[in-house]
């Protein structure tokens, strides 16, 4: 973070407004789902899926997954901090891979940016899907979905 305000310029009791935007980040509360993610989260569980995060996020996820009451519906969770890559490395991917014993062929991955989430999964040899809300318009090639809902009746084609 140092690096980002060192840029734009410096200030005063830098180090104590960090510690509140670090900590502020690692409260639930200030975490919102949207609407269909959590029913989507169950019924892909109980289609018998397994469902792991890749994030580029530190150990603060764990209890943010707690706080939004999601954790139960997650098999693993791959941060960067512990997986030392961080996305788009193919190399966060094939460690969650290995972590559900599956071969990227077998897997999809689904997130929010082009770069991180499509490009470092399909460098990994694994499908993707864009979740690209609020109407963005994803570029020719990319497949998406407007919602987390929507991969429900895209599972069996995968």
């Amino acid at each position: 973070m140092h690096n980002v305000f060192y840029r734009v310029g410096m200030f005063e009791r830098f180090d104590e407004f960090f510690d509140r935007v670090f900590d502020v980040f690692a409260d639930p509360s200030v975490w919102k789902l949207y609407p269909e993610v959590l029913p989507t989260l169950k019924e892909l569980r109980s289609r018998g899926l397994e469902l792991g995060i890749v994030s580029n996020f530190d150990s603060r996820l764990f209890n943010v997954l707690r706080g939004l009451g999601i954790a139960e519906y997650i098999d693993t969770v791959t941060i960067s901090s512990l997986a030392h890559a961080a996305k788009p490395s193919p190399k966060i991917f094939e460690l969650a891979l290995e972590k559900h014993a599956v071969e990227a062929a077998d897997a999809l991955h689904v997130g929010d940016s082009i770069t991180d989430d499509v490009e470092g999964a399909r460098k990994a040899g694994i499908r993707a899907l864009l979740l690209a809300r609020q109407g963005k318009q994803p570029p020719p090639g990319i497949a998406a979905i407007r919602a987390l809902d929507e991969v429900l009746p895209l599972i069996a084609s995968y």
